[in-house]
């Protein structure tokens, strides 16, 4: 049995979708402030969500196994997918009132205290070379 993707979850729900798309469209801006176009970019955004994570997307589930082919880690998807999905509710929680198109850009990210949690610590501890990757420029 596949369990249900954490992460997928998240996307799909209208209030990660809508802080996500606000934080794209902030993210967007030329740092001039103003009206440079984020508005369209966050309703462009809201648009290709709808599209692509539909009610399809909704059933898609988490696969057996692990990152030991990919990456050489016992890592399982469901632990990278639930430390994923756990960072990205957190950030919507933390963050999700601070977004929008009124302010000049987005706040500071706290990452430490996003990937906070067992599931990220394990994947930290089982697969340090996909961490290494992801803070290598």
């Amino acid at each position: 049995m596949v369990d249900e993707s954490q992460t997928i979850s998240v996307l799909t729900s209208p209030e990660s979708t809508d802080v996500i798309c606000r934080w794209i469209g902030v993210s967007s801006r030329d740092g001039g402030g103003g009206d440079d176009g984020c508005a369209d970019v966050v309703e462009q955004c809201r648009d290709g969500a709808r599209a692509v994570l539909g009610s399809e997307a909704a059933t898609i589930g988490v696969p057996d196994g692990d990152l030991q082919d990919l990456l050489g880690c016992p890592v399982s998807y469901a632990d990278l997918d639930a430390c994923i999905g756990g960072a990205l509710e957190r950030g919507v929680m933390a963050y999700g009132e601070q977004i929008g198109c009124d302010e000049p850009a987005p706040p500071p990210l706290e990452t430490a205290a996003l990937f906070a949690s067992p599931e990220c610590i394990a994947v930290a501890l089982f697969c340090p070379q996909l961490i290494q990757s992801l803070l290598e420029p």
